[in-house]
């Protein structure tokens, strides 16, 4: 197999085939991690130098007000999912914007792993440099990978893309934005 997105993701199906029950199918993995609701520099910018808060700026200045309703409270960002909800209960799992975790979908269950340690020679910075320069995605195998969350396939009721990130919705009413790699998005999507 010469495609290394093709390579590492026979490696994910393989590490999550160690886990699923006899007679459990395997529909769907992709890789994961949380979005932050953080806006970005451009979303920021957007919003503080749209036409309403330049006006309300203007206005503001005019009769000696400092600041007017602008700032972090008018972002309108999430809050997150409802607490005890099953997004919140994957959302406490995905908690780091900096670990990926792998999200496996079965025809029985959605299941969240995470890697285990494994001890491996460390590479040194001009081995990574080299495959960085080549486009060519680390050549080590895939580790071990422990179950740390789960919950019934029935209670995924949807996944859409937007914008790098997909969009789960469960059948508790809540949902969950994570970040993912687009590659191989689609096909979980379309798996729901």
């Amino acid at each position: 197999m010469t495609d290394p997105v093709a390579r590492k993701y026979a490696e994910l199906r393989a590490r999550i085939g160690e886990h699923l029950r006899p007679g459990e199918a395997f529909a769907a993995a992709i890789w994961v991690t949380r979005a932050t609701s953080r806006p970005s520099a451009g979303e920021v910018a957007r919003r503080e130098l749209g036409p309403r808060q330049l006006l309300e700026s203007i206005a503001g200045e005019a009769v000696g007000i400092e600041q007017a309703s602008t700032g972090p409270d008018s972002y309108g960002e999430d809050r997150g999912p409802r607490p005890g909800s099953l997004a919140a209960q994957l959302d406490a799992f995905v908690s780091q914007p900096t670990i990926a975790r792998a999200l496996a979908l079965t025809d029985s269950r959605l299941i969240a792993f995470e890697k285990t340690a494994v001890i491996r020679p460390r590479r040194s910075l001009l081995q990574k440099a080299a495959d960085f320069a080549k486009n060519r995605p680390n050549d080590e195998p895939l580790g071990p990978l422990a179950p740390r969350w789960e919950c019934p396939r029935r209670a995924l009721i949807a996944a859409s893309l937007h914008g790098g990130r997909i969009h789960l919705s469960f059948g508790d009413g809540s949902t969950l934005p994570l970040v993912t790699p687009e590659a191989l998005a689609h096909h979980f999507a379309a798996a729901v």
